[in-house]
């Protein structure tokens, strides 16, 4: 359904938007260069360019039903001074990057005892990265390398300090569960679960989060399943419905959740993870293979 935000751009509209984008990149080449020259290589002017859509808040690339998000906040755009919101879409970076800056600093603080190199070495870059990020020319580009991988990814979508923000979130949820367990335990299970952790791109929450809730749900804590403990949640789900699956493992979230007093976000996250072991769990089951997904 469309309104008159979201009905595509008439050509008028569009021409119109384009005339002020281009003098707004214009007014920002001057800037860039110390209005020491009006024109730049054809490469700087694109990433100038998608700084002022970042700043501006607009999509790059309308897929799906990115169109209609795109009509409407160039719609709304039309009647403003572009100026104005670009400026204030460079303050919004600046606020943006200070938060996320003490949210790196609460994360390193509260990392679990674990020595996976990848975890560490994308902190330490994400920590340089807040010393070259750009926010008044390139706020779409954050420099760092970040190969720790979660457990649920982050939106490729989502560009500069967004991603860092958002991947930094996850992290963060994703350590509050293993910090609130054994440790003994927690390094047992990824161990069975990998043995070269410490040194592979491997995510440490995933084996934890799962033994977790499957001991939940067989009525115990800690994270230790002996194999008749694993062969009996596949019988109970032998012949369930992928509705009862999921909501078993919705429950036991919701318990681990209360019962490691984990922060909302945090308890929203290992829902979103039992969500992804319920699809596993249907597709596994036939074959044996909950052994790969409980350790």
């Amino acid at each position: 359904m469309t309104n008159e935000l979201t009905r595509p751009l008439t050509d008028a509209e569009e021409r119109l938007w384009q005339e002020k984008l281009a003098a707004l990149l214009v007014r920002q080449i001057a800037l860039y260069t110390a209005n020491e020259s009006s024109s730049v290589p054809a490469a700087a002017a694109r990433e100038l360019l998608r700084g002022v859509l970042f700043f501006l808040a607009v999509p790059e690339e309308p897929d799906g039903g990115g169109e209609a998000d795109r009509a409407a906040r160039i719609r709304t755009l039309l009647s403003c001074d572009l100026a104005d919101e670009l400026a204030h879409g460079q303050h919004r970076a600046q606020r943006d990057s200070a938060l996320t800056l003490a949210l790196w600093r609460k994360v390193v603080a509260a990392l679990p005892p674990l020595e996976n190199r990848s975890l560490r070495d994308t902190l330490r870059s994400v920590g340089r990265g807040f010393h070259r990020y750009d926010t008044r020319f390139f706020p779409q580009r954050f420099n760092c390398d970040i190969d720790y991988q979660l457990s649920q990814s982050v939106s490729e979508s989502l560009l500069g300090i967004n991603y860092v923000n958002q991947y930094l979130t996850h992290l963060a949820a994703e350590n509050s569960l293993l910090t609130r367990l054994p440790q003994g335990e927690v390094r047992a299970v990824i161990e069975r679960s990998c043995p070269d952790w410490r040194g592979l791109l491997v995510n440490l929450y995933a084996p934890v989060a799962a033994n977790a809730l499957a001991r939940t749900l067989l009525g115990g804590e800690g994270l230790k399943l002996s194999d008749g403990e694993i062969d009996a949640l596949r019988e109970r789900w032998e012949h369930a419905r992928p509705e009862r699956i999921e909501n078993d493992l919705l429950t036991a979230a919701d318990e681990l959740a209360e019962r490691l007093i984990l922060p909302r976000g945090a308890g929203e996250y290992l829902s979103g993870f039992a969500r992804e072991v319920a699809a596993r769990v249907e597709a596994l089951r036939d074959c044996d293979g909950l052994r790969g997904l409980f350790v």
